[in-house]
């Protein structure tokens, strides 16, 4: 199982490139993320993803799967207000900028929920995908909540991903800081 899945997500690799592109063109900061939910909706709707958005404060909720149990998988999506100087051909030109990797967040649960609707019958339980805003002016999980990520059904374990480019491939760090508890791979 475990081999076909990564397959899967192999062969998903230039999508995924085309995803957190379109993502990183299109950086928008704290609570107000219209394009990015835009884009994230079209893609969940693509996939025939069941979510919802809570337009207010951009926080968009999908869930997979049917049960008892639940797991919660995060990934933010802002960026910050910081003008681009890359010169990449997808370069942010509205003076805002990805510069912690928040498309590739965006993207990854993107790719995540495209590998679980796939298997999605074979999942026990609910998987719920918070897909978070307000990550760099520290809002957005606090939106998330109020807006009922945990319930409907109960959240029982959770995960959120960050990248962290400092740390060397193949190996586990962690620290505490003002993301919370991090364990980066």
């Amino acid at each position: 199982m475990a081999h076909k899945i990564l397959e899967e997500a192999q062969e998903m690799n230039d999508l995924l490139i085309k995803w957190r592109r379109d993502l990183h063109q299109i950086p928008e900061t704290d609570l107000e993320l219209p394009k990015t939910v835009e884009y994230i909706s079209k893609r969940l709707d693509e996939m025939n993803v069941e979510y919802k958005v809570f337009s207010e404060v951009s926080v968009i909720i999908a869930q997979i799967g049917k049960g008892d149990k639940c797991f919660l998988l995060r990934s933010d999506m802002d960026a910050l207000p910081v003008e681009e100087e890359t010169g990449l051909e997808f370069a942010s030109k509205n003076g805002c900028m990805h510069g912690c990797g928040h498309d590739l967040h965006a993207t990854i649960l993107l790719g995540a929920a495209k590998i679980l609707k796939a298997h999605e019958e074979e999942l026990p339980g609910v998987v719920k995908l918070l897909f978070q805003p307000g990550e760099e002016t520290f809002r957005g999980a606090k939106a998330a909540v109020e807006a009922g990520v945990l319930e409907n059904p109960h959240v029982d374990a959770a995960f959120a991903a960050h990248v962290f480019a400092a740390i060397p491939y193949g190996t586990i760090g962690y620290g505490v800081g003002s993301h919370g508890i991090c364990i980066w791979l």
